[in-house]
């Protein structure tokens, strides 16, 4: 401290007591970025606040259904039956994934909601889909790029300005934990929750709707065999549907 005062005084061209204020700033800031743990931030009220927003907001992305949906988007293809191959359609999707995380409206939900509708009529009507074929990669390119202007970022951009240097590294580690714990349950789950709660119902819930919503829905229909409209083809991309997804 005395070295530090003396090279202050002569950068101040001042007196002892002239650099005294500076070289008290100089120490609280010193202690402030020293190492901290996750007690530190549990202990404090506005960094367990901080905490509980950027976990709840990582769990919220991850519930929204990015990473299920993306790990699946050959086989959503080959079952919505779109006139594209699946494995361009895929591409497709990816380019407009690169395209959007460089540019942040909320209609992620209202697009999953579209999707979830588009396989309801599918498998739930007797209704055709050929008017509305284009919808899957229409609904999941901007899905994706809605997702990536807003909620695919703001998670992280939150962690790293609501912390100080000291703690920020415990909870971005938090953060990056509970986002991959999250990102296993949904996409681990996501073929049983084909199965139980139908596709329709699947993206409805990604789309945040209740369980409840969910079944009224789901009451202006019985779930039905999936037709193949006497289509071969159809019929086994189907059977190519179920069995990726068992």
């Amino acid at each position: 401290m005395d070295k530090a005062e003396k090279s202050l005084m002569k950068l101040r061209t001042s007196e002892k007591e002239g650099v005294q204020k500076e070289l008290e700033e100089i120490k609280q800031h010193l202690k402030r970025e020293e190492e901290g743990s996750l007690l530190d931030i549990l202990r404090r009220s506005e960094l367990r606040k901080a905490f509980i927003i950027c976990l709840v907001l990582i769990i919220g992305q991850e519930m929204s259904g990015f990473c299920a949906i993306t790990f699946y988007l050959q086989p959503i293809f080959i079952a919505a039956g779109t006139e594209l191959p699946s494995e361009i359609s895929a591409l497709i999707v990816g380019v407009a994934l690169l395209a959007s995380s460089f540019i942040a409206p909320f209609i992620v939900d209202r697009l999953v909601a579209l999707l979830g509708a588009f396989f309801y009529v599918l498998d739930s009507t007797d209704l055709s889909t050929d008017p509305i074929v284009w919808l899957p990669i229409f609904s999941l390119i901007f899905f994706i790029v809605s997702f990536n202007l807003g909620m695919g970022s703001i998670p992280w951009t939150l962690c790293s300005e609501l912390f100080p240097n000291n703690v920020k590294q415990i909870a971005a580690s938090a953060q990056s934990s509970t986002c991959w714990v999250t990102t296993f349950l949904v996409t681990f789950f996501f073929n049983d929750m084909n199965e139980g709660m139908g596709r329709a119902g699947t993206f409805w819930f990604f789309a945040g709707k209740s369980f409840s919503e969910i079944q009224d829905m789901l009451k202006f229909g019985k779930k039905r065999k999936v037709s193949s409209n006497g289509n071969p083809d159809r019929r086994n991309e189907i059977k190519i549907w179920t069995a990726d997804n068992k």
